[in-house]
């Protein structure tokens, strides 16, 4: 049960861990730490100071998040066993294989459906901009829009993602037409007041290599808790 504000960090524990300060409007803290960019979890904390040295963090990500360090390290073939327990987080920067892609990478067509809400939109398409896969196309169909904003948003910041009109009003309308517009292989559909990973699109297509996978999800993390209609809607 979330009780008050909560911070919301992510962490990579290929890179050093440092004093998280900022906190006393704070009451916990939320922690997502990925290991060779694959989240292992959420580590949540109360806090009863303005700061987290970077020692305390380090204790609690080991104690909550140790086997599957471990089980990671071994699936890449970096790590020996139990005897190098001590040396654990210096072998965290070996090259991970979980996320290597088919070659060629396939084709994922991006589809945001949204009606009138231009600036989630935005923020939505600024993240989307910095997905680092290399083989995707970006459809926004603009569901039954009182205005144009949001093609105005397309023409004007957007012009290298696909601006699709759907007449007919509808969620269901809008994902139909978006897999008729598509033309990848995989189509993957985010909302528009969402914030993506930069690694999203790799690690969908990634869990594709089965040929028993039809559909696939993922891991939804609040962008932040600040506000009691947040905390509600989280709980």
């Amino acid at each position: 049960m979330i009780k008050g504000k909560t911070k919301i960090i992510e962490l990579e524990l290929t890179e050093p861990l440092r004093l998280i300060s900022g906190l006393a409007d704070y009451q916990a803290l939320w922690v997502l730490v990925r290991l060779h960019y694959v989240p292992l979890g959420l580590l949540k904390l109360e806090l009863k100071t303005d700061c987290l040295s970077a020692t305390a963090l380090r204790r609690a990500i080991v104690g909550q998040f140790n086997f599957q360090i471990l089980e990671h390290l071994l699936a890449d073939g970096g790590f020996e066993g139990l005897a190098e327990l001590p040396q654990m987080f210096e072998k965290l920067a070996a090259s991970c294989p979980y996320l290597k892609l088919p070659d060629p990478a396939p084709l994922v067509s991006l589809a945001i459906c949204t009606r009138n809400r231009a600036e989630s939109l935005a923020r939505t398409l600024d993240s989307v901009s910095q997905i680092t896969y290399p083989n995707f196309e970006v459809i926004v169909i603009d569901n039954a829009p009182d205005d144009e904003r949001t093609a105005e948003l397309l023409t004007g910041r957007f012009p290298h993602f696909r601006y699709v009109r759907e007449p007919r009003p509808g969620l269901d309308n809008a994902r139909n037409r978006a897999i008729r517009e598509a033309s990848g292989e995989i189509v993957a559909f985010t909302d528009d007041d969402t914030v993506v990973d930069a690694h999203w699109l790799t690690a969908l297509t990634v869990a594709f290599d089965s040929p028993d996978v039809m559909c696939v999800t993922g891991l939804v993390v609040p962008y932040e808790l600040d506000h009691p209609a947040q905390q509600l809607f989280e709980n």
